[in-house]
């Protein structure tokens, strides 16, 4: 499987990009043989969530104020993957984004959900094998 992440970060120390810089940053998958298009669009076309903020306040624990938390946020353009029955790759388009505040590190995340998920997969395989052995040796 293939997952299919922009993220916007904040380069410390740069100047911040100049207003319309990246209006017309976009994603676009093609199928490289026949050049069709399989999917694209305008990152700034993707929804910001509803309760978006670009910078959080925060306080230390004195309650004073500290320098404000940039809230990042990671496109979700989709997953590209090959299903086994067919053979063929399938692409998902989700086209979703994720804030910094309530998602710290969405690749980590994904890659610790998809690493557990495997692994219980393998567990329940072997399971599966033993019990049928069991069976036959019976």
């Amino acid at each position: 499987m293939i997952m299919l992440l922009v993220r916007e970060f904040d380069n410390t120390g740069k100047p911040p990009p100049k207003e319309g810089e990246f209006d017309r940053a976009w994603f676009r998958l093609a199928n490289e043989e026949t050049n069709q298009t399989i999917d694209y669009s305008l990152v700034k076309k993707i929804d910001l969530p509803d309760e978006y903020q670009e910078t959080i306040p925060q306080e230390d624990e004195n309650g004073e104020e500290k320098e404000p938390l940039r809230n990042e946020v990671t496109y979700v353009h989709g997953v590209l993957y090959l299903e086994a029955q067919t053979n063929k790759w399938v692409f998902e388009s989700y086209k979703h984004c994720y804030q910094f505040k309530d998602e710290k590190d969405l690749a980590a995340r994904i890659a610790d959900l998809y690493t557990r998920g495997v692994t219980e997969y393998a567990d329940q395989h072997r399971q599966l094998e033993e019990a049928g052995s069991a069976l036959k040796k019976r």
